[in-house]
């Protein structure tokens, strides 16, 4: 066998291999998820109050949960949106781990509030090398020499999914001091 020969043979092989991965199916299971629980009530250091919840990563990979800021119930029911509080990063919670984070409590006696947690599972190596790739054949007939290199618009391989913290019926900064008047009877 020649060596141009082996070579064409050897090329071909790891083309197959690049093709298939490619049409391999990507990994979208549905099973997991988060599960947050509240845990209690803190202050910070200036004194404000703070609810702790815990979330729980049930998925099979690592997630990035982004805490929103507090929702509060109103007459036509829960807001349908949701913000990053502070532009703050998100947290990474290992698969199968939990993570405890605070929120400040709303200042209205007696409000029905929740927390929104946007998250993003961590791609599979096969969908990480089928962004990589897409990335590139997006970019390569869109760059000219002299120009800097194009931007994509985003990574269509993290869906974000939405996990709501539970209902927060009562909980204020008056109701939750232990030495309150209203807490001691």
């Amino acid at each position: 066998m020649s060596a141009r020969h082996f070579l064409l043979i050897g090329a071909a092989f790891v083309l197959g291999w690049f093709m298939l991965l490619l049409l391999w199916p990507a990994s979208r299971k549905a099973a997991g998820g988060l599960s947050v629980r509240f845990v209690g009530l803190t202050n910070d250091t200036t004194g404000s109050q703070l609810a702790q919840f815990r979330v729980a990563n049930h998925c099979s990979r690592r997630v990035r949960v982004g805490v929103c800021e507090v929702q509060l119930y109103q007459t036509n029911g829960w807001p349908d949106w949701y913000r990053v509080a502070g532009g703050a990063a998100w947290l990474p919670v290992a698969a199968g781990r939990e993570r405890v984070f605070s929120v400040p409590v709303p200042l209205m006696e007696g409000a029905n509030w929740r927390v929104p947690l946007p998250y993003q599972e961590d791609p599979s190596f096969i969908d990480d090398v089928r962004f990589r790739i897409a990335g590139l054949a997006w970019a390569i007939p869109r760059w000219h020499p002299g120009r800097p290199a194009p931007i994509g618009r985003g990574d269509s391989l993290r869906r974000t999914l939405i996990a709501y913290g539970p209902e927060m019926l009562g909980v204020s900064n008056q109701a939750g001091r232990a030495n309150s008047p209203r807490a001691l009877r």
